[in-house]
């Protein structure tokens, strides 16, 4: 059986964070947001993405595997992080699926081939780059009326 994504709560926001950063180069989140100074602004901002039901998770046995956060207007992620230990078990295409159910399109940023591969697999289209030269890739319902 697969583990089901439930919304994260703000009391899951310490978790979130070790998972970002523990997992920061994989993502590409640039080194001075995990700092000591910058954690406590780091846990607020993502108790603020759990109480607007933007934070997303996946847990085994107790154990965070994987977590998504979408982009303030919803329609699109700004994260999905896996757990090394977890990576190539399916929990990034988990989320993303669970959230694609939820929506009629969404966009993301691939800062690495694994994104860029495991979006593919869940219906992206690369439609365009960033200013950094990232794949943007895009999904949309194709039938926006149904589930």
């Amino acid at each position: 059986m697969s583990p089901v994504p439930s919304l994260a709560s703000q009391d899951d926001a310490d978790r979130l964070v070790s998972l970002l950063c523990s997992e920061r180069l994989q993502i590409g989140l640039k080194e001075h947001v995990c700092t000591p100074e910058n954690l406590p602004r780091l846990v607020n901002w993502v108790r603020e993405q759990c109480q607007a039901n933007r934070a997303w998770m996946v847990c085994e046995d107790g154990a965070l595997l994987g977590m998504l956060i979408l982009k303030e207007n919803e329609d699109g992620i700004l994260y999905v992080v896996v757990a090394k230990s977890a990576r190539r078990r399916g929990v990034g295409s988990i989320l993303i699926r669970h959230v694609q159910s939820r929506v009629s399109s969404l966009c993301a940023e691939a800062r690495n081939e694994p994104s860029r591969l495991m979006l593919q697999q869940c219906g992206f289209r690369e439609t365009g780059d960033t200013s950094q030269g990232y794949p943007i890739l895009s999904w949309r319902r194709s039938n926006p009326g149904g589930k």
